[in-house]
């Protein structure tokens, strides 16, 4: 498609919308004020651009942003964004943008500057923080200046070796660790009293026996080969 179809904007009571590679780049950048409906709740951009320069379009009800191409936007946007799925730029200036929201979920697509990215959302009152792809990742180092902290996702980070950072997560409840198969200290959850929910899927399964009862109660997928969360 070369424009978003009219109807769109007639929608006034619309709250979730994908947009597929059917939609063009150009169909994209072109939108003006008006385009998409005020009420959109929740958007996803699923298409296969890089990057995306987002207009100045603004929806202010949106709660839930997913966009798998790398998104440029600015905050004023996304006024009452609450959770969001980003690609970070290589200078991490979509994140900046992302923090100035009031964020209580962010999932980050990559993480091009391993460690570092501790550091760039240092003290951001966040509930949820999900890692979801990076090879430079080793440990979790610095992730307790995220105090906030209640639920965390790891999932396909094939150099993580060492979570022993969640240790300083005192408010965690929830541990979700997926296909990080190099981790050689699943121990350091038996430290982290809080623990409510444990996912652990595509793991080592002799790691398994270094978990408390009291962990394997909780745990809602066995270690091993299992169907994603």
């Amino acid at each position: 498609m070369e424009r978003l179809p009219e109807m769109l904007a007639a929608m006034s009571g619309l709250k979730d919308l994908t947009i597929r590679d059917q939609v063009e780049n150009a169909a994209l950048a072109s939108m003006k004020q008006g385009d998409l409906p005020e009420s959109l709740e929740r958007l996803v951009i699923s298409n296969s651009l890089k990057t995306l320069n987002w207009p100045n379009v603004v929806l202010p009800n949106l709660k839930e942003l997913v966009a798998l191409p790398t998104i440029k936007f600015s905050a004023s946007c996304f006024p009452s964004l609450e959770r969001i799925y980003l690609n970070p730029s290589k200078n991490l200036s979509n994140l900046v943008e992302a923090l100035k929201l009031p964020l209580k979920a962010l999932h980050l697509l990559g993480v091009p500057n391993g460690g570092d990215i501790f550091e760039a959302i240092a003290g951001a009152d966040l509930d949820e923080v999900g890692l979801l792809g990076a090879r430079s990742l080793i440990d979790l180092n610095g992730i307790g200046k995220i105090s906030s902290i209640r639920s965390i996702k790891l999932k396909n980070l094939p150099g993580l070796v060492d979570i022993g950072g969640l240790k300083d997560l005192t408010k965690l409840r929830s541990v979700n660790i997926q296909y990080c198969n190099k981790v050689r200290n699943l121990e350091v959850l038996n430290d982290i009293p809080g623990i409510e929910k444990l996912i652990i899927i595509g793991a080592l399964s002799g790691d398994a026996v270094k978990l408390e009862p009291r962990l394997q109660k909780v745990m809602d997928e066995s270690i091993g080969p299992a169907k994603p969360a």
